[in-house]
């Protein structure tokens, strides 16, 4: 199994392409999640609706059912309203309620994120890189630390390469 250095993957996580010993590369890409969503993760995030006004009034329809004393409205960064439902175990904690909730509001304006380890060798006839075999992992928060995006790709790169012998020109499993 072929490894890499800590400098490689702090590379790969700010965008950088790695050369590996038989020639072929990886990169690394950060792209959307558009299948989780937000009540995928209901342990840890809580659930969320949209608040839904009266057409008739022009005010906020009861909580949802489901939601309990404890739910409250909370705004996403672009002023969109939703209701959100916290998860019990951080209900009595005032901290972890705001750490839940400024995450809720990244993900509300931002999505969830997937990030992709591609090997590639050679190019195809306009020039881009030929992808020979990949790893991805999705339903990530989308503003994580370098630090977190560093041992994903790790846990990709081991995903992706522990079949692979590098020294060969050929990539073959």
């Amino acid at each position: 199994m072929a490894t890499l250095t800590d400098e490689q993957f702090d590379d790969l996580a700010n965008g950088k392409k790695v050369t590996l010993p038989n020639g072929a590369f990886l990169r690394a890409k950060q792209t959307p999640d558009e299948n989780t969503l937000i009540n995928d993760y209901e342990d840890c995030y809580g659930r969320i609706e949209p608040v839904v006004y009266s057409k008739y009034t022009g005010y906020s329809k009861p909580r949802p059912n489901g939601f309990d004393g404890s739910a409250e409205i909370i705004r996403s960064h672009h002023n969109d309203p939703y209701w959100w439902q916290p998860p019990k175990d951080i209900i009595r904690d005032r901290k972890a309620m705001d750490i839940t909730r400024n995450v809720l509001r990244e993900i509300l304006d931002f999505g969830m994120h997937c990030w992709v380890l591609e090997m590639c060798n050679g190019s195809d006839a306009y020039g881009n890189p030929i992808v020979h075999d990949y790893q991805s992992i999705c339903g990530l928060e989308p503003l994580m630390s370098h630090e977190d995006t560093v041992l994903i790709l790790k846990d990709l790169a081991h995903e992706l390469l522990y079949t692979y012998d590098l020294d060969s020109p050929l990539l073959l499993k």
